[in-house]
């Protein structure tokens, strides 16, 4: 007859919800808690004083990677992860030693913990990451398609226009703004350009304003080119400067961007 203490400690085993199965020396399952009767899918009646391997792996013997096999040998704790066929599930196995009074190995405490439907979610996020690289890299070529458009439209339908209206008689401001418009179309197409929306990050309205700083551009002239107020125009200067890494008040924007477009 059991003991209270025997009644109290099986209960206290059958609560993990990790499969807990003690085995000897050779490999005999000598107890089992109710998490590892649902894990094998055997009463403890039929698993009892059988291998361990058999219900685990379904095998005649150990199986090449063997945790048990290994704390046996070393007497250390060992832990590995792997997907078991037998029981169609990725678990992780951890062993640890028993000893006995002289600290001589007398067998192994075995805990499988199933973690299949983490896996299956990892899983999940893997193929979702998979199909948004994917998604990624066709939006990618999309995008270069794009500009290569762009870049001929400009460059075929635009600006050969821009060429014929120069030979015109045109008044001094409307030179100065046909020459604007020249400029503007010619950095729209420029790799430095596309350099500074894509992988700084800069608006299509800071790009202009880069340009023109570029270009030597005092702010008030900006504004006016631009057609906005000298505070917006600084304000854009301000976050440029944060978007280029520019900490250092000494290192101005125009030669920062020069610096840019020289390392193209």
């Amino acid at each position: 007859m059991k003991s209270q203490t025997e009644i109290e400690w099986k209960k206290t085993f059958d609560t993990i919800h990790d499969a807990i199965t003690i085995h000897d020396t050779d490999y005999n399952i000598v107890s089992a808690n109710k998490a590892a009767e649902d894990l094998l899918a055997q009463p403890l009646r039929t698993i009892l004083n059988q291998k361990c391997f058999q219900y685990y792996h379904g095998t005649t013997g150990p199986p090449d990677i063997c945790p048990s096999c290994e704390t046996l040998k070393t007497g250390n704790p060992t832990t590995t992860e792997i997907y078991e066929p037998n029981l169609k599930k990725h678990i992780e196995i951890r062993t640890l030693p028993r000893f006995d009074k002289k600290m001589k190995v007398i067998g192994v405490v075995h805990i499988v913990r199933d973690f299949s439907k983490q896996r299956e979610v990892e899983q999940k996020v893997e193929d979702r990451n998979a199909v948004m690289r994917v998604l990624l890299e066709e939006q990618g070529k999309e995008r270069k398609d794009l500009e290569k458009s762009i870049d001929a439209n400009v460059k075929e339908q635009i600006l050969p226009y821009v060429k014929m209206l120069k030979g015109k008689d045109l008044d001094d401001e409307g030179r100065s703004y046909l020459d604007i418009i020249e400029k503007n179309l010619k950095e729209i197409i420029s790799p430095f350009s596309h350099h500074l929306l894509e992988h700084v990050g800069l608006t299509p309205r800071e790009v202009r304003v880069a340009s023109l700083v570029q270009k030597g551009y005092r702010d008030k002239d900006i504004a006016e080119t631009l057609r906005v107020s000298v505070d917006t125009v600084r304000s854009h200067r301000k976050n440029m400067r944060m978007k280029l890494g520019i900490k250092n008040k000494k290192i101005r924007l125009k030669t920062h961007l020069n610096s840019l477009k020289e390392g193209e």
